[in-house]
């Protein structure tokens, strides 16, 4: 029988798309920098919700894994990357809002949460940076139906 360290759990989060936690620590199966390239490694991290921990399965003779990524996570831009003072998260679209924004160390701990709140209609907002430390986090962003993640570097 296989130890609670090798015990993983599957939970579909939207139709085709699953999260991978480890029965041992809560944890779950993680692309590391979000990286696409092939051959990236994988590594356990508090969940986040973003397209690096969203897993879909296909059919074949052995088991197979793969990130499937959306178009929301394509199309939005963190400028500047690496950043200093502020970010901004731009869009080829208007974004809807309220905009929930979410900054995760690499420790996968939470320094900063954000809930903004604009009357119009923008291809952009910006993210004030003050009393964060330079490192390299995952910003986790949601407005009307859309959860994205992507990686930041603060200088």
């Amino acid at each position: 029988m296989a130890s609670i360290f090798q015990r993983w759990g599957f939970e579909e989060i939207e139709p085709g798309y699953y999260k991978i936690s480890s029965k041992n620590g809560g944890k779950v199966l993680d692309v590391a920098q979000c990286s696409t390239a092939d051959g990236a490694n994988v590594q356990q991290f508090q969940w986040v919700g973003g397209d690096c921990q969203r897993w879909g399965l296909n059919s074949t003779n052995s088991l197979s894994l793969n990130v499937n990524k959306n178009n929301a996570e394509e199309q939005l831009t963190i400028i500047p990357n690496p950043a200093s003072t502020y970010f901004e998260i731009a869009t080829p679209t208007k974004l809807e809002f309220p905009v929930q924004i979410e900054l995760f160390n690499s420790l996968g701990n939470r320094v900063k949460s954000e809930v903004l709140k604009d009357n119009s209609l923008s291809k952009r907002m910006r993210v004030n940076l003050d009393g964060i430390s330079s490192g390299v986090y995952m910003v986790r962003f949601f407005s009307r139906g859309m959860n994205v993640s992507k990686k930041l570097i603060i200088r």
